[in-house]
């Protein structure tokens, strides 16, 4: 089953939310550009789209990520990372269900990086209960699946299904990914073309490679 979420979809809210309507900031253009000069010395992993053909996502989605990423209490380690001071970064966002939800602290130590930042979406996981994690509450986890399409029809309409979106700098939609948590011998259609839970590092890792260097190369 091919996931709603699309160029079109994404547009149409855009067009719908003027305050999306900004001009890209000067340095963020720069990265911008960077994206396809890197093209030929670091190869782009597959499962990333370029960003000729990446939606950007509305303003409105993009409020909600931030706040949810004011919540945390950062770390030692992010105090000291280079990214602390740094305004736009790429960002991993996990959506996780009933199950996945449960790893959330094994995908935050993979993920873990000073160039990106990491953001957990799922329902039933308490913002205050996890002060070093973005987290999202119950609303926030309902807005952005709603909004993107990947509401679990068997959850009762409170959580998502497992994905992980990769937005880079200009807030553009690169991967939107299932990953498969459990194994078994069926999986839904959506997953057809997801990620195993036991290769998410690797997968990651390429991820990283890539998506750092918009901010290593433009400074």
């Amino acid at each position: 089953m091919k996931r709603k979420w699309s160029i079109e979809l994404i547009q149409s809210s855009h067009e719908a939310n003027t305050a999306c309507e900004l001009p890209i900031a000067t340095k963020d253009a720069k990265r911008y550009k960077n994206d396809i000069s890197r093209s030929t010395s670091i190869a782009r992993p597959p499962t990333l789209s370029d960003e000729l053909t990446s939606p950007k996502i509305p303003e409105h989605i993009s409020v909600i990520l931030e706040h949810i990423s004011s919540r945390t209490i950062f770390t030692e380690y992010q105090c000291k990372s280079y990214d602390f001071i740094i305004r736009k970064r790429p960002k991993f966002v996990f959506f996780l269900g009933a199950v996945g939800k449960e790893y959330i602290d094994d995908i935050h130590s993979i993920a873990l990086s000073p160039y990106i930042s990491s953001i957990f979406v799922s329902s039933g996981v308490f913002p205050e209960t996890r002060k070093s994690f973005s987290v999202s509450n119950d609303l926030e986890c309902n807005k952005l699946s709603s909004f993107l399409q990947i509401l679990d029809p068997l959850g009762g309409g409170l959580y998502p299904l497992d994905y992980i979106m990769v937005l880079d700098v200009n807030d553009l939609v690169r991967s939107l990914l299932p990953i498969r948590i459990c194994r078994n011998s069926f999986h839904s259609p959506h997953e057809k073309f997801g990620v195993d839970f036991e290769k998410l590092p690797g997968l990651l890792e390429e991820y990283k490679h890539y998506l750092s260097d918009y901010i290593t190369t433009s400074n």
